[in-house]
């Protein structure tokens, strides 16, 4: 250790002002100052600015003056009795002054306080300290009285009744102002204080109409409204203006009403009291009870106490929604009076809780301490055998009353518990404790259901219950998903015909898991919720979490165990949503379409609610199977986005997507100017910083592919920077043929707004977003929409059965819920993302030229991997470095490359086109069948080129056909045959078949149904379509199917060619590894393997096309082998990483060791994963059929058409699939094979199946092609909607293409060494058309994230302040300059895709992010405030982080795909951890990274010797004194002076400076200075010193009063800058806090050398 210290001479007066300055003054204190509450443990119900739920501090000023509180400090430490220093506050006579005790540090004058710690739980000291430093005003915890211990929600503080006088703020008869609203344009905006109602109706109160004579008593002057609001509205607004003195000496608030038949009722724009109101009001409300006229002319008291701390000094307004029952009622009537309890002698008494937080306000009365929550000895759950539940509280002398009837008990209602409560059947036991002097526990409840009890209630339907298939499931039925139980005093709840209930009632809700997973019980505001048509017997509930009734959130992860890629779910709630299912439930998509459309915009990466279904129960009774929800609404937005819920705006609209529109959260201004930039020119440009274009354009594409209503719901903030995102509010009904125009103008026409805008990037950004979702496994397309619903099916399917016993007489039964989700999987989805591709086409959405079809769409491959590109067009621009190869405005980027194309493959071929001739037949007549077979003789029809049809609008352009006598009853169908000759189609990757038709069609291709469209599938020549086509001149696109053998295929390769292994189900490339060769097959050609390294690849992960067999735990595999040369041979190889084993998930050695063969699934090679038999007495030279069957948990093999083995083997597939290897085991044991005909199905095939594939030994191939080789006869019929229907058309083109996007240029290949992002796009150079993006991520095999290749290299989570006026001016929140930094210390790039926090900040990474090796990338609380810091973030990754690094530490959990953690640490704020990065300025660096040290070992970790560490860069090596000596060539001893300018070597050393040079003189420099701190202008001391960035050692200013006694507090030394020399050397300044000429006369100032 070394000290430089700086001596003066105190006669000097400079020097004087220099080194002996005051430390603190203690002007006269003016008032008498009290903390008089604080909340050490805030659970939400009071919100800091930031939305965080902060402790507080609240002072109060007794005195008649006002107190100057300007440096006085506020400590949690009677060590530190300065920790925190106010700033310049004068709180007047009777004020309050409310600090946030955040740790977040702000004391910018005028703004809201925050101090720089936290109260502890536990309970510590908390004292007010006086200018000096030391003398305390106020205190709680003191060594002689401590604090006892703090709880959630509940504050803490001295008792402040005093005298009090009562006052009426609004009397019968104030003059008000009233309007009748005609549209919900005003929100909420005419509740908030400074709304301009000058134009409304000039009142007193009351208000209201009456078509008798009662209420006209009631009506102030202008009150009685009339005709002007009877049967014109049931709502009316009305505004009473008031002023009030002294508005904290308010205690007591109350609200009288006469009113009839509800209000809702407003205190400066906060909802503070409702009857008869719904828990949300919109401009045309109805009240949700009657208020009898007898009752309604006597007012009604309403305590609004807890809202007194609203009113303002000045003025205030009373803002009242008054509702009526309906519109024809006969009368109606508001009349308010508001009345309060003065304060006139704010006593202070003695500590204690406080029942109600009153922070800014005047507190009521204290209470000793609390009872002990209650106990059960048994947790709520399922049942099946009697037992007993006791009850109990640890506090002594509490009685605790319970009940078993679902109300709730109270000191004086209930049973006294005094011994064990037997439960022998479904029971509710709620129970309370109490004790004089003490709070009382809140009610507790417990649920135990008993399943088979359960069964037996009334309501359950006996012809399901009792039911043979379905019986012996309800009790498994009733577990199938977690239980929501209610348990509510109302009574009318349980009225199933009754109205919906939209006033919110105290309820108890349980959230149960079967499985005996802790749930949890909270108390909520308990309504029914849902528009005018959603008042069935089975209603939607709604369960708002609010302080009155219990938790202000509910604070638990209900969505727990469902994976999303995007958006992962919230924990914490203040509203949840159980939706019943039942508008949609008969024929409106069956209890998914709500679901669906959720999971499906998330799936897209769009914001949507979470969701999940729960078994619900009604104080006891089951109720049926819901879907829990959340609630779209600014606390949503908040919970994703970030900030407070007040940032946000939250938008409600119905019907035609503007009916009933609702600011139903925020004032509404940022949606109104959003509408006002829709509106104007050029939106796509003038309106994307208020609206997520992207999002709208994805909102509408999955509106437009169902049949839902037309109603939004969006929320966006201005503050916050989030543009307005939507989600389908009502989507009953999606889950139907689509209903609706594919250009559709959208909410509030946005669409056609941008589409007329005339920018050409927003058609391009459109038809990106379709390629997006509707191509390449994205996110609407067969598989996924199926993989989506399935899901959901499975989750609800076996609890639909207890849904259908209580509800299925009105609703569904299991057999035709189970049918309509069939249809859905196996005929509506295979072909609707076919249709809107079509329809989209049609509009004008999509371009006809094709996009770039990359031959592996993604995945995982090999460096030596060749990927291709095919196309119409003549050419592809692409990029690599993930930017787009088409810059806005339509030129090409001029960092794309062009690819190149190989010329010598196939061409498509067009063999029907417009124009060409067909034979037709329009004479009505009966043809039956026998005119689509090709034998079929019609040389006496009619012939002519197409387009042909009739009608008024160019139908029949080739040819006019006609249509019978009476053109009111026109045929209902015409027929069309042709011949078209096709020499090969075995040459042709598919067929596309392009149809225009009006109105339905079937299409027949030698004599076989192939096609059929908005026809049925009994349809004879009388019938009619099912209904008009919307577009009936746009072309529909088809590709013709292949017929399987055995049906159910998921893949299917003939292997007719060695050099092209393609699946003819969905065009699955395989990628040949070394060399392969054509041989005679049993079927056509074959695929020898030769005896060398040679074997086959097909990738699983891009389009998870086995994802079906895991789900199923189902799979087949079908081929036929001969081998070269016997040897030890994997046939075939499934590869999931999480099976183990060479990742063998299901695989087949055909033979292995003594000639056996073994078949693995799930792993190997146990009894749970294997079966195996010898097989001397195959020769295995000579061809054979094989198939390999798992079935659950039944295997089998079959060898030419025989069972050859079975066995039962338990383990389930795994969904981690990465690729197939035929002929290997992906990483050798290559099998000498010649291979035929591999199939695989996601299910058991059966015995029967198996013979028709062997087919005697000759064997049948699994796929055929639609059309034969040589000619073929293609017949259509087109059917009219109607006989009075003008017109119908027909036209054909079909195509045979050559690769699967249709495109005859295929580019030359590419090869990736690493992560990659291929982006491409075609163009046409003729018409300079641009086709849509195509992009996707290319990861190398083999490589995976784990904590030896990725490591927190720098963690910064308690910056320091911001000090310049470039960082004050980002932001005064110190967190907002909060990082982490990740270091890829790996040899081969990362691809960081599905990596995310489960534990402390909310962040996933993007799809496709990739780290490559050696590089860093960074993660930011705030951009903006990051880059006044530290400067433009440049050639380094950056994403933003919502939530915040807690600076006291946490558990910091990174997760990935696979079961372990990436890396799971807890840091820490106290030693052994450093301490100097816990807010002085360094960071925590990771030392020595490469070796992927422990991150939980604060060994692990060291402070950065750079104020805010590194970001981005590695902090340079420090060198040691030995080191630095070596290389200055210094002669002389650490003490010595080389150069003899009164510096030693070692001070040389650590300022930096030269040892060698006496003139290089470091200045250590002492100066005073200005400064405007908090508003106030003080002369502070300065410090200047050099210091070495790279020295091994530090230096700390510290300072003394006696030269006894040294502190380094950085709360009396402030870093101020740290400017880089450029030589290795900063010049460093440090600031002291307090300013010169406050407290003692002289200080003494050293650095110290470590």
């Amino acid at each position: 250790m070394t000290l430089l210290a700086i001596h003066t001479i105190r006669s000097i007066a400079r020097t004087i002002a220099l080194l002996v300055f005051s430390l603190c003054a203690f002007p006269t204190a003016h008032g008498v100052l009290h903390i008089t509450e604080f909340m050490a443990d805030n659970g939400g119900s009071r919100l800091d600015s930031d939305g965080d739920a902060s402790d507080w501090i609240e002072i109060f000023n007794s005195g008649p003056d006002t107190a100057d509180l300007d440096g006085c400090f506020l400590t949690d430490e009677e060590g530190d009795m300065t920790k925190w220093q106010i700033p310049a506050v004068q709180l007047p006579a009777g004020g309050f002054l409310l600090v946030f005790a955040s740790g977040k540090n702000r004391s910018g004058a005028g703004s809201e306080l925050h101090t720089n710690f936290n109260i502890a739980k536990a309970g510590e000291y908390l004292a007010l300290v006086a200018h000096d430093g030391s003398t305390v005003i106020a205190e709680f915890g003191s060594a002689t009285s401590p604090l006892p211990a703090q709880f959630e929600d509940i504050s803490y503080g001295l008792m402040q009744t005093g005298n009090t006088k009562a006052t009426v703020l609004i009397p019968s008869g104030t003059p008000a102002k009233a309007l009748v609203p005609a549209d919900g344009s005003l929100g909420k905006t005419w509740t908030r204080i400074g709304f301009d109602d000058a134009a409304w109706n000039k009142v007193a109160t009351g208000v209201g109409y009456d078509e008798n004579s009662t209420y006209i008593p009631e009506f102030g002057a202008g009150g009685n409204l009339g005709n002007r609001l009877n049967n014109v509205n049931t709502s009316l607004y009305l505004r009473v203006l008031f002023d009030v003195a002294d508005a904290p000496a308010i205690s007591k608030l109350t609200l009288k009403m006469k009113y009839d038949d509800g209000f809702a009722t407003y205190l400066n724009g906060v909802r503070v009291a409702v009857s008869n109101s719904p828990a949300s009001t919109i401009w045309n409300s109805i009240a949700t009870g009657n208020h009898a006229d007898g009752d309604a002319t006597t007012f009604k008291t309403f305590n609004i106490s807890a809202h007194a701390h609203l009113l303002n000094n000045g003025a205030n307004v009373l803002a009242i929604q008054g509702l009526n029952t309906s519109m024809t009622s006969s009368d109606m009537l508001i009349s308010p009076e508001l009345h309060a309890v003065r304060i006139t002698d704010p006593t202070i008494g003695g500590p204690g809780y406080l029942g109600i937080p009153s922070p800014g306000t005047f507190n009521g009365d204290t209470f000793d301490s609390f009872v002990s929550d209650t106990k059960f000895s048994v947790n709520r759950g399922f049942f099946k055998s009697p037992f007993d539940v006791r009850i109990t509280t640890d506090t002594a002398d509490a009685e605790i009353r319970y009940t078993l009837d679902g109300t709730a008990p109270s000191r004086t209602r209930g049973k006294i518990h005094s011994g064990p409560i037997k439960i022998s059947g479904t029971t509710i036991v709620r129970a309370m404790a109490h004790r004089p002097g003490f709070k009382p526990t809140n009610i507790d409840t417990h649920t135990y259901l008993f399943a088979a009890d359960v069964m037996t209630q009334p309501k359950m339907r006996t012809t399901i219950t009792r039911l043979g298939a379905y019986g012996p499931q309800m009790v498994d039925s009733l577990k199938a998903v977690p239980t929501i139980s209610l348990v509510t005093p109302n009574a009318a709840f349980l009225n199933e015909s009754g109205s919906n209930i939209r006033e919110e009632y105290q309820s108890s809700i349980e959230m149960i898991f079967p499985d005996g997973t802790p749930g949890f019980q909270e108390n909520g505001g308990l309504s029914n919720y849902g528009g005018r048509y959603t008042n069935f017997r089975k209603k939607n509930f709604r369960v708002a979490f609010r302080s009155k009734f219990g938790v202000a959130k509910l604070r638990y992860p209900i969505f727990d165990g469902f994976e999303y890629s995007h958006y992962p779910p919230a924990e914490d709630f203040d509203v949840i949503n159980l939706r019943s299912g039942s508008h949609d439930m008969s024929s409106r998509g069956a209890y998914m379409s709500n679901r669906f459309t959720d999971d499906s915009m998330l799936d897209m990466g769009n914001i949507a609610p979470h969701g999940r279904f729960v078994h619900l129960y009604l104080n006891g009774n089951y109720w049926g199977q819901y879907h829990l929800r959340e609630r779209w609404s600014a606390d949503m937005a908040s919970s994703y986005f970030g900030g407070s819920e007040d940032d946000y705006d939250a938008v409600n609209a119905n019907d035609n997507f503007r009916n009933d529109e609702d600011v139903y959260d925020g004032s509404g201004q940022f949606w109104s100017e959003t509408k006002r930039l829709l509106s104007g020119p050029n939106p796509f440009i003038n309106a994307a910083d208020h609206i997520d274009i992207a999002n709208i354009v994805d909102f509408m594409l999955l509106w437009v592919s169902g049949n839902s209503e037309s109603e939004f719901r969006a929320f966006g903030s201005e503050t916050r920077g989030i543009p307005f995102k939507f989600m389908i509010k009502d989507a009953d009904g999606f889950l139907r043929s689509p209903g609706h125009s594919a250009n559709h103008a959208g909410p509030y026409s946005i669409m056609s707004e941008m589409r007329t805008g005339g920018n050409p990037d927003y058609g391009i950004l459109l038809a990106d977003r379709i390629h997006k979702h509707f191509f390449n496994n994205g996110a609407l397309t067969p598989s996924k929409n199926i993989q989506r619903l399935k899901r959901r099916v499975d989750e609800a399917r076996l609890g639909f059965i207890s849904e259908a016993a209580r509800w299925g007489n009105l609703f569904r039964e299991p057999t035709s819920w189970e049918s309509y989700q069939n249809n859905l999987l196996n005929n509506h989805f295979p072909g609707l993302t076919r249709t809107m591709i079509g329809r989209f086409k049609s509009a004008g959405m999509y371009p006809d030229i094709i996009a770039p079809v990359y031959s592996q769409h993604g995945g995982s491959v090999s460096p030596d991997t060749p990927v291709t590109m095919a196309t119409d067009a003549n050419t592809i621009y692409y990029t690599l470095d993930g930017s787009d190869p088409r810059l806005l405005g339509g030129a090409p980027n001029p960092d794309a490359l062009t690819a190149s194309f190989d010329v010598s493959g196939p061409d498509p071929v067009t063999f029907l086109s417009t124009g060409h001739t067909w034979k037709y037949l329009d004479d009505g007549s009966d043809q039956s069948t026998a005119w689509r077979s090709p034998g079929f003789d019609d040389s006496g029809w009619k012939s002519g080129p197409s387009e042909l049809g009739y009608g008024d609008d160019g139908e029949g352009a080739g040819q006019i056909v006609g249509f019978g006598p009476d053109s009111s009853a026109k045929h209902p169908t015409t027929y069309f045959r042709t011949t078209v000759n096709i020499p090969d189609p075995s040459l042709f990757f598919n067929f596309q078949l392009r149809v225009k038709y009006d109105d339905g069609i079937a299409v027949y291709i030698n004599g076989v149904d192939i096609l059929r469209q908005n026809l049925s599938n009994i349809a004879t020549f009388s019938s009619y379509a099912n209904g008009n086509i919307g577009d009936e001149a746009g072309w529909k696109d088809f590709t013709l199917p292949n017929f399987e053998l055995v049906p159910g295929l998921i893949a299917y390769w003939p292997l007719d060619s060695a050099s092209d292994i393609v699946d003819k189900v969905a065009g699955i490339p395989g990628e040949v590894l070394g060399t392969v060769a054509d041989a005679e097959g049993v079927i056509g050609s074959a695929v020898n393997l030769g005896e060398a390294q040679n074997w086959i690849r097909v990738d699983a992960e891009a389009s998870g096309w086995l994802a079906p067999a895991s789900d199923a735990n189902a799979m087949s595999v079908s081929l036929w082998q001969k081998l070269n040369m016997v040897r030890n041979s994997s046939t075939f190889w499934f590869r999931a990483e999480a099976a183990g084993s060479n990742a063998r998930n299901f695989q087949a050695h055909i033979p292995w060791g003594n000639n056996s063969i073994f078949f693995d699934t799930s792993g190997c090679c146990g009894g749970t994963q294997r079966i195996s038999k010898g097989a001397a007495d195959i020769d295995f030279l000579e061809w054979h059929h094989f198939v390999f069957i798992k079935d659950g948990d039944h295997k089998e093999i079959w060898v030419d058409g025989e069972l050859w083995h079975e066995g039962e083997n338990s383990g389930t597939l795994f969904d981690d699939w990465t690729y197939l290897a035929i002929g290997s085991s992906g990483t050798g044991d290559y099998a000498a094979a010649i291979v035929d005909d591999f199939g695989v199905w996601a299910r058991g095939i059966t015995p029967e199946e198996i013979a028709t594939i062997y087919n005697g030994g000759s064997g049948s191939p699994l796929m055929t092609d639609a059309l034969s080789a040589g000619a073929n006869t293609i017949a259509v019929e087109i059917h009219q909607a109607s006989g009075s229907s003008s017109d119908i058309r027909f036209d054909m083109m079909l195509r045979g293409e050559t690769s699967q996007g249709g495109g005859d240029n295929i580019s030359d290949p590419l090869f990736f060494k690493e992560p990659t992002i291929l982006r491409a796009r075609s163009y046409n150079t003729d018409n300079k058309e641009w086709s849509a993006l195509n992009e996707s991520f290319f990861t190398i095999d083999g490589v995976s994230v784990h904590a030896s290749n990725l490591v927190v290299s720098e963690l910064h989570y308690h910056p320091a302040n911001p000090t310049t006026p470039a960082e004050l001016a980002e932001s005064s929140d110190r967190d907002d300059f909060e990082f982490l930094e990740f270091l890829n210390i790996g040899r081969a790039t990362l691809d960081l895709t599905g990596i995310r926090f489960a534990a402390g900040i909310n962040f996933a990474f993007p799809d496709n992010t990739v780290l490559k090796a050696d590089k860093r990338l960074l993660l930011i609380r705030n951009r903006t405030a990051f880059e006044a810091r530290y400067g433009p973030i440049e050639g380094i990754q950056s994403f933003e982080y919502t939530g915040r690094l807690n600076n006291d530490g946490e558990q910091l959990l990174i997760t990935g795909d696979g079961p372990d953690p990436v890396h799971d640490f807890t840091y820490n704020d106290q030693l052994p951890w450093s301490t100097e990065a816990d807010g002085a300025g360094s960071s925590l660096i990771l030392s020595n990274p490469a070796a992927g040290p422990p991150h939980g070992e604060p060994a692990s970790w060291t402070a950065s010797r750079h104020l805010g560490g590194s970001p981005g860069s590695a902090e340079p090596a420090a060198l040691t004194y030995t080191a630095w000596a070596a290389l200055n060539g210094i002669k002389g001893e650490p003490n010595d002076d080389d150069d003899r300018d009164g510096l030693s070597n070692y001070w040389e050393f650590l300022f930096g400076s030269r040892p060698d040079l006496a003139s290089d003189d470091p200045v250590f420099g002492l100066a005073v200075r200005s400064l405007d701190v908090d508003g106030k202008v003080d002369d502070y001391l300065f410090l200047s010193f050099r210091k070495n960035l790279n020295a091994n050692a530090s230096l700390t200013v510290e300072i003394s009063s006696d030269l006894i006694t040294w502190s380094s507090d950085p709360d009396m030394i402030k870093p101020v800058s740290k400017d880089d020399n450029g030589d290795s050397t900063a010049t460093v300044t440090f600031r002291f806090a307090r300013p010169i000429g406050q407290g003692q006369s002289q200080a003494f100032v050293r650095l110290r050398g470590n």
